[in-house]
């Protein structure tokens, strides 16, 4: 009988949805029944019909409560969800073993997590910090997740900071006996989680990279892609995206200011952008948005086409885009901060700089601007670096013997 493994995400969309999707569909040549819930397949049971309008006043009045939780939050954070859901979500059957991955909105955490005998191994990949804050997904250099969320910077007042610290605590209650074993995909993430207090009694941690298909994603000529994208053949492409551009922690603001660095240094290039909330300001360089790219098809020539593709991210764990580009044989230019370092060797498949560190970061584009030579063999470097650290088969492995392990 082959054991059964279910996997937990709330969505197969999104970095994290997408890098639990790819896990699943890598695992599927193994010995086990394996199966994907997500807020399409898995909902709480639905009350008797007597029941409803009292659960549907239940619902509208914990959103509206929820919300003005955050009627004091600063501008221009992330998301923040709650513990709680307005309605219990317990598994309705039980697997021999479960994989989390992002739940949040998908599992009520008190009602989950009592469903689940202590014997049954959890295992949760984690994304971001979320797992083991109040409800925050990046704490902006806040470290309260260490001892308890009190007075939330993120929730404006005290009084709203009530909602970050039960949160943290119906995490601690839910998940302190349970068999849970954390991985996280970069050492940066799991060095931070082994210091939670949400996450203290664990059983184990372990760093292991999400995975890429090597097939799908490869480099293809560079002039042939520009040519498909209609991009000026002869300038210096600089590639940016993220799922909503929009989102401050991606770091949009600081690239801008490079890039007017790069002008003031007479330095020809041409902007190529992709992702969600287009938003830029106005300026007297060329620019290409292609929108939301879903093909591969089309992610594989917007990275080939592009020379050096920047992550100016605030705070970051292990950016899809960055896997993708690598995997394509494009190079990547970042601050060092979150997981990147662990992903690019300075001067050897990407730069590295000093967060935040502009001047620096433009001076590394302008070399690579100023020789084609050296960003082809950064390219080549980080096609080798993917091939050896993101291959689906090789983390599909190492998933696949710890499930044995803990089985």
């Amino acid at each position: 009988m082959y054991p059964t493994i279910h996997f937990f995400g709330a969505a197969t969309t999104g970095g994290a949805g997408i890098a639990a999707q790819r896990l699943y569909e890598s695992l599927q040549e193994y010995p086990a029944q394996f199966s994907f819930f997500t807020l399409q397949n898995f909902q709480p049971t639905p009350p008797t019909s007597w029941r409803k309008w009292t659960h549907k006043m239940s619902q509208s009045l914990y959103y509206h409560e929820v919300e003005s939780y955050f009627s004091g939050r600063p501008v221009g954070l992330e998301l923040f969800s709650p513990a709680k859901l307005p309605l219990p979500t317990p598994p309705k059957n039980l697997p021999q073993l479960f994989h989390l991955h992002w739940v949040n909105s998908l599992i009520d955490v008190p009602s989950f997590f009592s469903a689940i005998p202590h014997h049954i191994p959890i295992v949760w990949t984690l994304h971001d910090y979320n797992t083991f804050t109040g409800g925050c997904h990046y704490t902006n250099g806040c470290k309260n997740y260490e001892s308890q969320c009190k007075n939330c910077p993120q929730l404006g007042t005290y009084q709203n900071g009530k909602l970050a610290l039960e949160g943290q605590l119906a995490k601690y209650e839910a998940l302190k006996d349970k068999n849970l074993h954390i991985i996280t995909p970069t050492k940066w993430l799991q060095g931070i989680a082994e210091k939670s207090f949400v996450l203290q009694n664990a059983k184990s941690f372990q760093t292991i990279s999400n995975g890429i298909d090597i097939d799908k994603f490869f480099p293809v000529d560079k002039s042939t892609a520009k040519k498909s994208l209609q991009l000026p053949e002869n300038e210096f492409i600089i590639c940016f995206g993220a799922e909503k551009l929009s989102t401050q922690r991606k770091g949009l603001h600081l690239l801008v200011q490079v890039l007017a660095l790069l002008q003031q240094q007479n330095i020809k290039f041409h902007l190529l952008t992709f992702g969600k909330n287009h938003e830029l300001p106005k300026a007297n360089y060329t620019h290409t948005h292609l929108g939301e790219v879903n093909s591969v098809t089309l992610q594989r020539l917007m990275y080939a086409a592009a020379d050096i593709l920047v992550v100016p991210s605030l705070e970051d764990n292990q950016p899809l885009t960055c896997m993708e580009a690598q995997t394509c044989g494009t190079p990547v230019a970042a601050f060092a901060v979150g997981g990147l370092p662990e992903m690019i060797i300075d001067q050897h498949n990407g730069i590295v700089v000093p967060p935040f560190d502009l001047p620096t970061m433009a001076q590394g584009l302008v070399a690579l601007a100023q020789s084609p030579t050296l960003c082809q063999k950064m390219g080549e470097n980080a096609r080798q670096y993917a091939l050896k650290h993101y291959a689906a088969k090789s983390v599909a492995e190492k998933h696949w013997a710890l499930y044995q392990q803990l089985l």
